[in-house]
This record gives structure tokens, C-alpha cells and sequence, in this order.
């Protein structure tokens, strides 16, 4: 199989790779699944961010119901 070219934006500036549709297609589901991984941490970075601020006293706690209608 001859490779081919993709083109992808990569911080802002278009970069060119050359590899098969294969690679290319598994490239792309590792990307997803890392962003998706991204996504769920940075969730819980938030999370944690809101506990301290409740434990602390700047922020008060959320009730059950308003957790719910969160989700």
C-alpha cells in the first residue's frame, strides 16, 4: 500500500505526514481517545478545585438536587 499524505493543524500552523490509511486511522482513534481522557481529567481537576474552595470556606456546598440537575 503506498503511504499518504495528511495535513493536520498542530498548534496553529498546518503540518504534513506521510503514513499509511492504516496508521493514519489509528492515529486518529488515539487521538480521540486522549482527548476524551483529557476531558474527563481536567473534569475532576475542576472537581477537586471546588472541594478545596468548599473545605476552605469561599464557596458553599451544592445540594443533592443541584448536583443532579448538573448531570
Amino acid at each position: 500500500m503506498q503511504p499518504t499524505r495528511y495535513s493536520a493543524e498542530i498548534r496553529d500552523r498546518r503540518k504534513v505526514v506521510v503514513m499509511s490509511e492504516k496508521e493514519w486511522r489509528r492515529f486518529q482513534s488515539e487521538h480521540e481517545k486522549l482527548k476524551k481522557k483529557l476531558e474527563i481529567l481536567l473534569g475532576i481537576q475542576d472537581a477537586m478545585k471546588e472541594v478545596k474552595e468548599i473545605q476552605s470556606g469561599r464557596r458553599k456546598p451544592k445540594s443533592f438536587e443541584a448536583l443532579l440537575d448538573e448531570l
